[in-house]
């Protein structure tokens, strides 16, 4: 435990941990928070800048600097033209939000390849710490519903109970982390049905999608790579818990009218108007008669400036804030990520962990924002992933 304290990337991650704590054990969106999201900032710009000064960056790890000095080149430029706020058509934001919001999301990938690489960040440092973080993720859970319930009776007037709970994808994104657990099939599978369970009572119909992809690619994966002994044991164990989980969606959906709603929405096709904004945005992107836009884009968040929200879709993001430029190193950006999770010389595990966050989060670009919403758990799989420490006939 005392190698623990002395671990930096113990209060790193315990740091975050207390950041998903916020509205529990203290106040949301206060000094505190806001401090503490500032040191997570300025930990991650030191521990980024230590990693590229002292490493020779390739593949996946340089087409992720490549678009963090894009998306730095942009949000200065913004300042420059736009001023500290962005005016929008029907809200203005601030202009320092395009910095905390993706610097708070690509850095913490740079930080943990720092700690990966320099032995501080192990599979046996993630067994240790994992109860914080599933503690800290339940906390964040926990709030986020809260908060959409007191969203909902400030808009109906009414105490309601059902809620649409955004914390469904910080939940989904811990579902890699179960891989070192990988000797241990009771404590992965029950971990992947509380997950699962979890995301389901999100309400999140994106996270649910995901949520179903991710558990069969993972229960597929445990079959083919198991042994004949042991695939009859997993088959089973998961069969049963299957079970659970379908007799639990079964009697919750016979007595929640909002899940059905929600269900009902998705069947007639029905996405939270999300066709408006994706059908005005690539309208004006393909009338736009300047060469310059097209090309460069039309600078921070240009969406809000063409409708009246942000695009809740990474590609038209990128093509109308960064133009065909921008959308191109995007592009390069995630076949990377494909190699990355394909890379014969990393071990099994360490690609499959790989495979299980580029479906997580590229599916997620095309209804929602990914690049600017990867979680620190996400962050530490893949800087344990990229240096192959996840090694089943090794560390498991």
């Amino acid at each position: 435990m005392f190698k623990l304290f002395k671990n930096p990337c113990f209060w790193y991650t315990l740091t975050w941990c207390f950041y998903y704590c916020q509205g529990v054990l203290y106040p949301s969106d206060s000094i505190i928070s806001k401090s503490i999201a500032l040191l997570i900032l300025l930990l991650s710009l030191i521990y980024t800048y230590r990693y590229l000064s002292s490493n020779v960056i390739k593949g996946y790890a340089k087409a992720l600097f490549c678009v963090l000095l894009l998306i730095s080149i942009y949000g200065l430029f913004a300042y420059a033209t736009d001023g500290v706020v962005i005016r929008g058509r029907a809200s203005d934001t601030k202009s320092f939000m395009w910095f905390r919001n993706l610097y708070l999301s690509i850095l913490p990938v740079f930080t943990y390849l720092y700690f990966a690489k320099s032995n501080y960040l192990t599979v046996q440092f993630i067994r240790k710490v994992f109860p914080i973080v599933l503690i800290a993720v339940l906390i964040s859970y926990y709030w986020s519903y809260q908060t959409a319930i007191g969203l909902a009776y400030l808009k109906t007037g009414n105490n309601v109970e059902d809620v649409t709970n955004n914390a469904g994808y910080i939940v989904l994104s811990m579902i890699p982390m179960l891989l070192v657990f990988d000797n241990k099939k009771l404590i992965q599978y029950v971990g992947l049905l509380v997950l699962a369970a979890l995301v389901l009572l999100s309400m999140k119909r994106g996270a649910i999608l995901i949520c179903c992809i991710v558990s069969v690619v993972f229960v597929l994966r445990a079959l083919t790579h198991s042994s004949k002994k042991s695939k009859l044991f997993i088959l089973l164990l998961i069969i049963a818990l299957f079970i659970i989980l379908y007799l639990f969606v079964i009697d919750y959906m016979a007595e929640n009218d909002y899940f059905m709603s929600r269900l009902e929405a998705t069947r007639e096709g029905k996405s939270s108007g999300r066709d408006d904004i994706y059908k005005t945005l690539w309208n004006h992107f393909l009338n736009d008669s300047s060469l310059v836009r097209t090309l460069f884009g039309g600078g921070v968040w240009y969406t809000t400036k063409v409708t009246w929200t942000a695009a809740h879709n990474d590609w038209l993001e990128f093509l109308l804030d960064m133009g065909l430029i921008g959308i191109g190193i995007y592009a390069c950006y995630w076949i990377s990520f494909y190699k990355l999770a394909r890379n014969k010389t990393l071990p099994e595990t360490s690609r499959f962990c790989v495979l299980l966050i580029f479906i997580t989060l590229f599916i997620k670009t095309f209804f929602s924002m990914s690049l600017d919403s990867m979680t620190f758990m996400q962050s530490m799989m893949l800087g344990l992933s990229y240096y192959g420490i996840i090694n089943t006939s090794v560390d498991l």
